[in-house]
């Protein structure tokens, strides 16, 4: 059981890393999981109600991984999750929407990644175009981007944002359970999707 606080991303980030590792998972896809838990666990923070459980199961004949996160039903939380993002991201509020975006795209690639080159190379960009934007981002939001607990918020943010947004688009499809399979193979880890997020 995860307590229903942001901190428990963190928390099952590292629970997750300790056993796969024990497990002799190889680093990529740790790397793949990781990502799995970190965006199942910040969808059911935001958008449900505790208690949240993390199950992780290693199916040793076809090299499975399976990662399912369990809650308390759907929150009616969606009012919360935007006044939490207008709040973190009132600088962007003065932007087109479509600079906005690309501010926003950036700023969550740049904080995923922790560098401009990775960032870069999830947009698809350049990195001095990452580059050119972050100043921009720094110009907006002031001397508080390098802050940890500011970085944290706009993630926090951000993420809640871009889940909202495939909540919208999965809604209607899926049931309350979450969980994903990530294949665990010492050549090239394939994530494969089996999600079903709080009735996304």
């Amino acid at each position: 059981m995860l307590p229903h606080c942001p901190e428990s991303a963190g928390t099952a980030r590292r629970v997750t890393g300790n056993v796969l590792r024990e497990w002799g998972v190889d680093g990529q896809a740790i790397d793949q999981a990781l990502l799995v838990v970190s965006e199942l666990v910040t969808n059911a923070l935001v958008h449900a109600l505790p208690p949240i459980a993390l199950h992780l199961q290693r199916f040793e004949n076809d090299a499975t991984l399976c990662v399912e996160v369990d809650d308390g039903g759907p929150a009616e939380d969606e009012p919360l999750a935007h006044a939490l993002a207008d709040l973190c991201l009132r600088p962007l509020a003065g932007l087109t929407s479509r600079q906005s975006e690309r501010l926003e795209a950036t700023l969550l690639a740049w904080l995923e990644g922790g560098g401009a080159p990775e960032a870069a190379k999830a947009l698809s960009v350049h990195p001095q175009t990452v580059r050119y934007r972050l100043r921009q981002l720094e110009a907006l939001f002031g001397a508080g981007l390098p802050d940890p607990r500011t970085r944290f918020e706009l993630e926090m943010a951000l993420r809640s944002r871009r889940l909202m947004s495939q909540t919208r688009l999965q809604h209607s499809r899926l049931g309350r359970r979450m969980g994903r399979a990530v294949t665990v193979d010492a050549t090239l880890p394939v994530v494969e999707r089996m999600a079903r997020v709080n009735g996304l």
